[in-house]
């Protein structure tokens, strides 16, 4: 027993120095292991708050989309109802020169020449980018001599 006394106080710089070692790379180990756990939580705090913003973009844009969709059903209707007050219009000036041109037979007077109404109903609009049915007009070919 006495040798191993003298064996521990001899060499006890050397196993306090192993034993320095050992828990300073412990120590490390740890602080390695609490660092990448610390980066993995705030990746995961991270994902959420990104989704948390696109769960509230969405929301916003479909709100947004909801009022596009509803003022466009708004005006759908008034355009309804603009081309049914038209139609009106146009059965009631048709009908009124049906009445002027029998009345001015009546009276023998000469026939009255009206201006033709529009067409109705109303050409389809061309989209704006379709340029294809426009008639291109050449600058130089009217100038005047």
């Amino acid at each position: 027993m006495a040798d191993w006394l003298i064996l521990a106080r001899e060499s006890g710089h050397v196993l306090m120095l192993a034993g320095g070692v050992l828990s300073g790379w412990w120590a490390h180990s740890y602080r390695m292991r609490s660092i990448a756990r610390q980066e993995v939580y705030d990746a995961g705090q991270m994902a959420l708050e990104m989704v948390r913003r696109s769960a509230a973009r969405e929301a916003s844009l479909t709100e947004l989309v909801h009022s596009y969709e509803s003022e466009l059903i708004e005006l759908r209707r008034a355009r309804w109802q603009t081309m049914d007050v038209l139609s009106a219009v146009q059965v009631h000036a048709l009908a009124a020169r049906l009445i002027v041109r029998e009345l001015d037979a009546r009276l023998g007077l000469p026939r009255r020449q009206f201006e033709p109404l529009p067409s109705f109903p109303a050409e389809p609009e061309m989209d704006v980018g379709d340029e294809s049915h426009v008639e291109k007009k050449d600058i130089g070919s009217d100038a005047s001599p």
